[in-house]
């Protein structure tokens, strides 16, 4: 399966991100759901957040006392080397979306990373305007609308994934739908962990 293209995260003060689709529009047939569209349904209903990942807060745009980091850059930047942990370790949490041996699995493998975070990053300014624009990081506006009402209700989503590539610097794996909830909101910031290869990847894959 050739990996979902990134989400290629901008360095602080550029021109925001580059979203590109990666499964392709999937249409609605006369006669009811395709059975991709029910697979997908299904991994939407399924998804249940572990309850440290639902954490309560007074506020979805920031993450008191804690350091905000400009971007990616800057909170790799500040991990001494040892700092750099198995996925399991650093508690990186995936989304149950992504079930291996469905289309929908995660397109690298955690274990083939070093793990850091979770980071609070700033939320680009141009990202939120373009979310109130209509633009759309995820494919599925009904993850979306899910996040959407766990923030409605002040329950702040788990963290994104994000992974470097020599290539394309940090992109999003795993978290579109949370980053779009969070833009819509109207948030300031958002949480990551960030995972560096740990070797050398082919150009082309993750």
């Amino acid at each position: 399966m050739k990996p979902l293209e990134p989400l290629r995260l901008a360095r602080a003060g550029s021109d925001g991100v580059e979203a590109k689709a990666g499964l392709g529009e999937i249409r609605r047939s006369n006669y009811g759901m395709t059975c991709a569209e029910r697979i997908i349904e299904s991994l939407l209903d399924d998804e249940q957040l572990p309850p440290a990942a639902m954490t309560r807060v007074h506020r979805v745009d920031h993450v008191a006392k804690t350091r905000i980091y400009r971007d990616a850059w800057e909170a790799e930047a500040s991990v001494p080397r040892s700092g750099w942990r198995d996925w399991r370790v650093a508690g990186v949490q995936f989304s149950a979306f992504h079930r291996e041996g469905t289309p929908f699995a995660l397109p690298f493998r955690p274990d083939s990373y070093l793990w850091a975070g979770p980071f609070t990053l700033r939320l680009p300014v141009e990202d939120v305007e373009s979310a109130r624009q209509g633009y759309r990081w995820a494919h599925y506006q009904r993850g979306v609308r899910k996040y959407a009402n766990m923030l409605a209700r002040g329950i702040k989503p788990p963290p994104v994934v994000l992974l470097y590539h020599d290539a394309w610097g940090w992109t999003m794996q795993d978290g579109n739908h949370r980053y779009e909830a969070l833009a819509k909101a109207g948030a300031t910031t958002y949480d990551a962990f960030l995972g560096r290869p740990k070797r050398k990847q082919a150009f082309d894959s993750f």
